[in-house]
C-alpha cells in the first residue's frame, strides 16, 4: 500500500538531518519512494510503502511526531 504523508516542520534543519539518517536504514517492509520539502524546510511530504497505516505511524511517530 503506498501512503502520503505530510509534515508541518518546527525545526526545518534538525528534521531533514534526521530523515536523511533515517532514510538509509529503514526497516523491513518499509520503504520510501520520494520525500520533497518546501523551499524554506517548513513542510514535507513523503511518499511510504508499507502493509498499513498503523505499521508506518508506529514507525515514524517515535522518530518525528511533535517532536521537530
Amino acid at each position: 500500500m503506498f501512503i502520503g504523508v505530510q509534515h508541518k516542520i518546527r525545526e526545518p534543519q534538525k528534521f531533514w538531518d534526521l530523515a536523511a539518517e533515517k532514510l538509509e536504514k529503514l526497516p523491513k517492509g518499509i520503504e520510501c519512494h520520494a520525500h520533497a520539502a518546501s523551499p524554506d524546510g517548513s513542510h514535507g511530504f513523503c511518499l511510504w510503502e508499507c502493509e498499513s497505516v498503523s505499521k508506518l505511524q508506529d514507525y515514524i511517530e517515535p522518530i518525528w511526531g511533535g517532536r521537530i
